[in-house]
């Protein structure tokens, strides 16, 4: 399958590393079930790659022909004889970097937040990190989807009564639309479990920044997350 590499600039490629890190500080890798049961802690991994960064190491991102993405780690400014024994003792990590380099391509765990409430943001934090699991599992589940809906050219959204429409993203694009992340799923649940937003569903509706708009052709059941 052929791919793409897309070699950053300086800016760019700071924003991969805050993801890659941002990530490997609060995320878990899943269990051997894949259903996200069981974590195991990222942070280790969190120094280590703090330390390659500032030995000199770099970060590209490589597209598929299918388009998706992933970032990989590259040798950078470190000489070429420390680099392959730093590659081999990386190899007892490979798989978890994987699953990282791919999860952090679709963006930084609290870049993904953009609440219309006012909630504290170590309360946030903190719910971020307890519920790592299922905001893994929905943002790899929307993703998925999309990749299936863009194939048809369909968009992946639900509206509610008044006529306002959400689109369901795994990351915040940063286009002129109200969207919906997994993390912001979490949070707005939660809150409400906590007294911090009020209960029912318009209490959680206006905890999402939000505009009135037909919409395009197209529902999805919100309720299934």
């Amino acid at each position: 399958m052929a791919v793409k590499t897309e070699i950053p600039d300086e800016d760019t490629e700071n924003r991969y590393w805050r993801d890659v890190l941002t990530n490997a500080y609060y995320l878990g890798y899943p269990g051997p079930d894949g259903q996200y049961k069981e974590c195991e802690p990222l942070r280790p991994l969190y120094v280590v790659l703090s330390a390659l960064r500032e030995m000199g190491a770099g970060l590209i991102k490589v597209k598929s022909e299918s388009g998706a993405a992933h970032y990989k780690l590259v040798q950078g400014k470190i000489p070429a004889d420390k680099w392959e024994e730093i590659k081999a003792s990386l190899s007892e990590h490979r798989e978890k970097l994987k699953w990282l380099f791919a999860v952090s391509a679709l963006g930084a765990v609290m870049e993904n937040v953009d609440l219309a409430a006012e909630l504290p943001r170590e309360w946030m934090v903190e719910t971020l990190g307890k519920y790592e699991r299922q905001v893994l599992a929905l943002r790899m589940a929307i993703g998925n989807e999309l990749t299936k809906r863009r194939a048809l050219n369909r968009e992946y959204y639900f509206r509610v009564g008044d006529g306002r429409v959400f689109y369901l993203v795994p990351f915040k694009t940063g286009q002129d639309r109200p969207e919906v992340t997994p993390e912001e799923v979490i949070l707005v649940r939660e809150a409400q479990r906590a007294g911090l937003i009020g209960p029912g569903v318009e209490a959680a509706v206006g905890a999402l920044k939000t505009k009135k708009t037909g919409g395009p052709g197209g529902t999805y059941d919100v309720g299934r997350f």
